[in-house]
């Protein structure tokens, strides 16, 4: 998402100073927003997230990620079969309108003011 977010910032920045559009500016401006909105409840979550694991005394950061990797390594691939499952298709095309509603709302709002 933060990646579609900046391609989208970079290439509305852009065509605004291309075409001289106030509306592809207020869009970029939008779009730069909910990036740096979406950052910082991100960044607000995780924090969150390491301080409820540290009070429940779970391992937080690189030590966990180290136990699973070996784990994983110790018990080799895993087939898994079909790779898409129909669940799976469900869930990335929630996320895919979800996405595009986000960004539609954010252009919207800009556009607006």
């Amino acid at each position: 998402m933060a990646i579609s977010l900046f391609g989208a910032g970079l290439a509305t920045e852009g065509l605004s100073g291309i075409f001289k559009a106030r509306y592809l500016q207020a869009a970029a401006s939008g779009l730069w927003t909910l990036m740096g909105l979406t950052f910082v409840c991100l960044w607000c979550y995780y924090l969150g997230f390491a301080i409820w694991n540290a009070v429940r005394g779970k391992p937080v950061g690189w030590s966990e990620w180290f136990r699973m990797r070996r784990t994983g390594i110790e018990l080799g691939p895993i087939d898994v079969f079909p790779t898409i499952t129909p669940q799976m298709q469900k869930e990335s095309l929630l996320f895919t309108i979800g996405f595009i509603v986000l960004v539609s709302v954010a252009v919207g709002i800009a556009l607006i003011y």
